[in-house]
């Protein structure tokens, strides 16, 4: 940290004067900041470094990076508060207390991971990879109808902070929610969130994964059901929630 905390010195010459260094991510893009994922150069599991929040990347035993797309943040998804208080400089990021609420729509991560675990699987046993959906064949190509629901989203992408594969994650690391923070915008299909888990101590959460979400219709003519996903999200009820 001591040698980044150098780099984050010379960074924020560049950023908005305003503009905050929250233990390795920037207050003013935190949204998009927060969609960190692990890298694929680690050979097992290993802990988090409890010193930093899970929501930093701090936190990661492993090289972590961020998808060289941009990512635009959703309109009903806001950072209601921060606070964060460290030893000695905020660039050095040893924290005392680190939290972030957010107000955001939430979806339940179970029954998203698990569709995608069994479809994962059932394509294993019968050497059929056509399809990255499990709700592929409801939607043959080419599709032009438009969706009205969001009942067919599913995980198009899952890092599992632990280290783990999406087909080796328990039962129990699969409960949570998904927090939607952005889209993707070189595609428009991706809805990108991070994976939480509640605390059994406190009604705070813990980051645990990272996911980009598609519809299996979203590809129709002139990418329109792509935005129609983004409008179904946009209206999505949402609820105040903490990160430590």
């Amino acid at each position: 940290m001591a040698a980044l905390s150098w780099l984050a010195k010379q960074m924020q010459s560049l950023r908005p004067p305003e503009d905050r260094y929250l233990v390795g991510l920037w207050e003013k893009t935190l949204l998009s900041d927060l969609l960190w994922t692990q890298g694929w150069s680690y050979t097992a599991p290993n802990s988090r470094i409890s010193r930093y929040p899970s929501w930093s990347w701090a936190s990661s035993p492993y090289q972590v990076e961020w998808s060289r797309d941009l990512n635009i943040p959703l309109k009903c998804t806001q950072v209601e508060a921060t606070k964060v208080t460290t030893r000695g400089p905020s660039h050095m990021a040893d924290c005392i207390e680190a939290t972030i609420t957010l107000k955001a729509p939430l979806l339940d991560a179970t029954p998203l991971l698990t569709a995608t675990q069994a479809h994962i699987a059932a394509s294993r046993v019968s050497g059929d990879y056509e399809s990255s959906s499990p709700f592929g064949h409801l939607y043959p190509d080419p599709y032009d109808a438009f969706i009205t629901n969001l009942d067919h989203l599913y995980v198009h992408y899952y890092s599992s902070d632990s280290g783990s594969y999406i087909t080796d994650i328990t039962p129990a690391e699969t409960s949570g929610c998904f927090i939607l923070l952005a889209t993707s915008n070189r595609s428009l299909l991706d809805l990108n969130a991070i994976h939480v888990q509640k605390e059994q101590s406190s009604d705070c959460y813990r980051r645990v994964g990272l996911a980009s979400l598609r519809h299996p219709a979203a590809r129709n003519k002139y990418l329109k059901n792509a935005s129609t996903v983004r409008w179904l999200i946009e209206d999505l009820p949402t609820q105040s929630i903490t990160l430590i």
